[in-house]
């Protein structure tokens, strides 16, 4: 069984397949956003009403993905997120997808990355971290290292 915080278990519904019960390209963004969502909550500390209330909103600024193997309804699989940190405004999430019975995690079925960016309520670009969000990473990186790639003085 799966125990680390950055790893969220799925299986396909049948809605989301084609008719050759192949997952259609356009579900890995749901799933992977689900996956941020439990990232941030599970790996952070933070709900999405903790980001609410600060008046914090984190747009999508760039995205990407590779589909290099197919998902039929029900192989279950499960999404790694790792967060890149960097000094600028943003911030990088990193994620790909495996079967869960791949243990060693050496064969992706698919990689992505999303970088968002911190901007206030008037989408007014934040040029520094969110304080909160320092010190929920600072937290986090203590006790889920793996969880992070590229950890710099934020």
């Amino acid at each position: 069984m799966l125990t680390k915080k950055n790893y969220f278990i799925f299986k396909p519904r049948f809605a989301e397949t084609d008719m050759m019960q192949v997952v259609h390209h356009s579900r890995y963004w749901v799933w992977f956003e689900e996956a941020r969502f439990a990232f941030i909550e599970n790996v952070l500390g933070m709900s999405v009403g903790d980001l609410e209330t600060s008046k914090i909103f984190l747009p999508v600024i760039e995205c990407s993905c590779s589909y290099i193997n197919k998902i039929k309804w029900g192989n279950e699989f499960v999404i790694v997120t790792v967060l890149e940190l960097n000094k600028s405004p943003y911030f990088i999430f990193h994620q790909e997808i495996y079967f869960s019975h791949d243990k060693d995690k050496s064969n992706p079925l698919c990689k992505s990355y999303v970088k968002k960016a911190f901007v206030d309520e008037n989408f007014k670009l934040k040029f520094q971290t969110p304080s909160f969000f320092k010190d929920s990473i600072k937290r986090s990186i203590m006790e889920e290292p793996s969880a992070f790639i590229k950890p710099q003085k934020i």
